[in-house]
């Protein structure tokens, strides 16, 4: 059988098949006058896509069976319609000048049109349908995709012509994208041809507007594109892409045209300029006049700074220059005004005025310095003199001292000892008095040597504490690192009968810190400031509450408890030796308590203080240096002037190195010797 058997004479082919061709045809002219041109290339293949479309749809109409249509359709036609919104895209960008360094673009819109292109051999993608006009491709589930991709590509090049709109640098490029533009509009009627494939059974006149959009394609490519190179149109070009501030003024001082480089510094629309007079953009009047006036005479002006007005009101300092436009007779007929913004380089003259400003006074600054430096190493000097006078007074007056303490401690024993011996005479005699002469005292005599022996046990305690008071200062103190928790552990201990005996919770709070610290002293303090809490508390249920925090270079605890407080006007009487502000029968002590922790913490290097209410409790505070050097007091002299910032380091290292090599200072000795 002849293959022509397959076909048969279609009336409805014949308009379709002759489009296809003269796409064909506008597509390869358009290419050889430009081979190299870019949007030459994508308009052609747009061409070739159509061709492939529309041809392949001819062939389809004359075949008398579905499955000679559905071989068309699959192997020939569909190569045009999953390459024609690709081609249409790229032509537009390359159009609106976006498509630079886009090859990975290319790329993937390509694979995706020949992932497109195989699915249309599964034959859910389309099946063929017999129309009064000849067979026609019904899209089915598996070409959505495709339908997708394709409505995306065709809405993506439609924005991109919208939005390139009288962007583009030149108006033979914007009228180009115009033109496009229309025949886009125009061929996206083209799209009723999908009608048909989903079983809308309209005639596909899609052929028609096909051609007139590819026709208004190929004007505005090669009317704008290949037209004649003439004076005029490389003016219009120059001046679209000046870089310079450009205006072109008549006689009449009215501007006919402006670059886009003036436009954008000003802040003015396309052609907003035009009309206007130059002294919208240069507002002084005698400016302008001067300016004009010696163009007029000299025809050439240049390298006067000026200063521009954007439409906002912001100046722009300029260098102005111009010349005068002549017509064949040699008249002036206008002139063109170029400027160069100059505000940078009045910028940078202002900041190289401030940089030699700031370094003139730099070196005045090390002037003063250099002076100063010198007048400061004869003070250092004189100071390190002083020092080593003032070091041997203070090893003078720390002997002496040191006798007065040995003497005072040697008086403070013997003194207690000689109160000691009278007090235990008359407790005895007190005891025996009760014990052989009970019966005959009766009871107002047995009360009186109650109150006796009383009395003496509180002298006892008194001068015992007042010994602890003496001792403070002169035992000699043995920092080391403890664990504060340590330290309540033995309190709670120590007072383990008295604070079951008054049912007392005790609460740490937090974490307690690990510090240097005299382990016995501090253990003391704790001590007195538990046990004072769990004495003066009238409380059902006693709660005392233990806690620290960092401040600084100091850890800062509290003792708080809730019991009967203590008026504000006692908050420093409370801390003088032998004071007590309740009766002396309402509880046990001397009143030397808090005068014995008050001298602790001043031997650490701290302070306490206490925050109290009348029936809801108090708060004693105190805080101790984190630094063990500090609780030592061992700071050198050299060290407090450093800090006092009356002296630097280096300037303390010079005086002592000074003195070290003429022999003033003992190198054996240096912590003691050094200040």
């Amino acid at each position: 059988m002849s293959v022509l058997a397959n076909y048969y004479f279609n009336f409805y082919a014949i308009p379709v098949g002759v489009a296809a061709i003269s796409v064909l045809i506008m597509g390869i002219i358009v290419f050889l006058q430009n081979t190299r041109s870019v949007i030459n290339l994508f308009f052609a293949l747009t061409c070739l896509s159509v061709f492939l479309w529309l041809s392949g749809f001819s062939m389809i109409y004359l075949s008398k069976e579905s499955p000679v249509a559905l071989s068309w359709f699959r192997y020939y036609s569909l190569i045009g319609i999953v390459t024609i919104a690709p081609n249409i895209y790229f032509f537009v960008r390359a159009l609106a000048k976006s498509l630079k360094n886009q090859k990975r673009l290319v790329i993937s819109v390509y694979s995706l049109a020949l992932i497109s292109y195989l699915s249309g051999f599964n034959s859910h993608f389309a099946t063929g349908a017999m129309y009064f006009w000849g067979w026609y491709p019904l899209f089915g589930p598996f070409s959505y995709p495709f339908l997708t991709f394709f409505l995306v590509l065709m809405f993506v090049s439609f924005r991109e012509l919208w939005l390139s709109q009288g962007k583009m640098a030149t108006k033979i490029e914007n009228k180009r994208i115009k033109i496009v533009f229309i025949g886009v509009l125009v061929g996206y009627t083209a799209a009723l041809d999908f009608l048909p494939a989903l079983q809308i059974g309209l005639y596909p006149f899609g052929y028609f507007y096909i051609f007139v959009w590819i026709s208004f394609m190929g004007y505005a490519v090669f009317r704008y594109k290949l037209m004649k190179l003439t004076p005029a149109i490389v003016a219009e070009q120059v001046i679209s892409i000046i870089p310079n501030f450009l205006i072109l003024v008549d006689r009449e001082g009215k501007i006919i045209r402006a670059n886009r480089a003036i436009e954008e510094a000003l802040g003015y629309d396309k052609e907003e300029l035009i009309k206007k007079p130059v002294e919208a953009i240069i507002p002084q009047k005698d400016t302008v006049k001067l300016l004009f006036s010696d163009l007029e005479k000299k025809e050439t002006i240049a390298n006067l700074e000026t200063t521009y007005q954007s439409k906002g009101g912001k100046a722009i300092s300029v260098i102005f220059s111009g010349a005068a436009i002549h017509n064949d007779a040699g008249d002036i007929v206008g002139f063109v005004v170029t400027a160069l913004d100059n505000t940078g380089r009045k910028k940078a003259e202002e900041e190289r005025e401030r940089l030699i400003k700031e370094l003139k006074e730099h070196q005045e600054l090390l002037e003063e310095q250099k002076q100063g430096a010198e007048d400061s190493g004869r003070a250092v000097k004189n100071v390190a003199e002083d020092l080593m006078e003032s070091k041997k007074i203070l090893e003078y007056q720390k002997k002496s001292l040191e006798g007065v303490n040995k003497e005072l401690d040697d008086f403070t024993y013997i003194v207690s000892h000689d109160l000691k011996e009278p007090l235990r005479s008359i407790d005895a005699y007190s005891k025996f008095i009760a014990d052989d002469y009970k019966d005959k005292l009766g009871e107002e005599g047995r009360h009186y040597l109650e109150r006796v022996r009383a009395n003496t046990e509180r002298m006892k305690r008194l001068i015992e504490d007042l010994l602890e008071i003496s001792r403070l200062k002169k035992r000699g103190s043995t920092i080391v690192e403890v664990a504060t928790e340590d330290i309540i552990g033995e309190v709670e201990m120590r007072l383990e009968y008295a604070i079951k005996q008054k049912a007392v919770e005790i609460i740490i709070k937090d974490k307690l810190p690990r510090m240097f610290c005299d382990r016995v002293r501090l253990t003391e303090a704790f001590l007195n400031l538990v046990s004072n809490a769990i004495k003066f508390n009238d409380k059902q249920k006693p709660v005392i509450e233990i806690g620290c925090s960092e401040k600084g270079d100091f850890y800062e605890f509290y003792v708080r408890d809730n019991g009967i407080g203590i008026q504000e006007e006692y908050f420093d009487k409370i801390f003088e030796i032998f004071q007590r502000l309740g009766k002396r029968e309402d509880a046990e002590g001397t009143g030397a308590g808090l005068t014995i922790v008050k001298k602790i913490i001043q031997l650490h290097r701290g302070k306490i203080w206490l925050e109290s209410k009348i029936g809801e409790g108090s708060t004693f505070y105190f805080n101790i240096p984190k630094e063990k050097s500090v609780i030592l007091g061992n700071k050198l002299i050299g060290e407090i002037l450093v800090e006092k910032k009356l002296v630097t380091e280096d300037e303390i290292k010079k005086a002592l190195d000074e003195q070290e090599r003429t022999g003033r200072i003992d190198k054996g000795g240096q912590d003691g010797g050094r200040t």
